[in-house]
């Protein structure tokens, strides 16, 4: 009897460590470490914002964006929450949309700036018109590099 007493505070502890293990997860999906490359007519594409967006059927799957470097280059951030963004993107199907900074109207502290003409061509800025495509796959080599031309 004496031993099933002094198990019962060794028991306890076991509970609340594995408690607390579950309590400290990022609190976001499964996500695949995704990266790549975009370039316009064969120049890289700096500061444009990258966007992965779920195509129709996939409800649980949340959208993706990045942003490109000077050199075109870009990773992945998922957003979940309001303070919650996770690096990566969860697996499944993507509509690829790519818009230049500057090139749609924008605000910079309170100042608004005009609309200047986008380097790229403006169907890709629309996951409904853009014609590139991604498949993040679960555990795969999620590169992806988009060489974008005038139509």
């Amino acid at each position: 009897m004496l031993n099933r007493i002094a198990a019962r505070p060794a028991l306890l502890c076991v509970v609340l460590l594995c408690a607390l293990q579950l309590g400290c997860s990022s609190g976001g999906p499964p996500t695949e470490h995704v990266t790549g490359t975009i370039t316009y007519q064969g120049a890289p594409v700096a500061e444009a914002q990258i966007g992965f967006v779920p195509t129709p059927g996939q409800s649980d799957v949340k959208p993706a964006r990045g942003q490109t470097d000077a050199q075109g280059r870009y990773t992945l951030r998922t957003y979940v929450k309001p303070g919650l963004e996770v690096n990566g993107a969860m697996a499944g199907e993507f509509k690829v949309t790519v818009v230049v900074a500057g090139a749609q109207n924008r605000i910079v502290g309170y100042e608004e700036l005009a609309n200047e003409k986008s380097p790229v061509p403006t169907e890709f800025a629309d996951a409904q018109t853009t014609t590139l495509s991604a498949s993040v796959a679960p555990g795969g080599n999620n590169v992806f590099d988009f060489s974008l031309d005038a139509p």
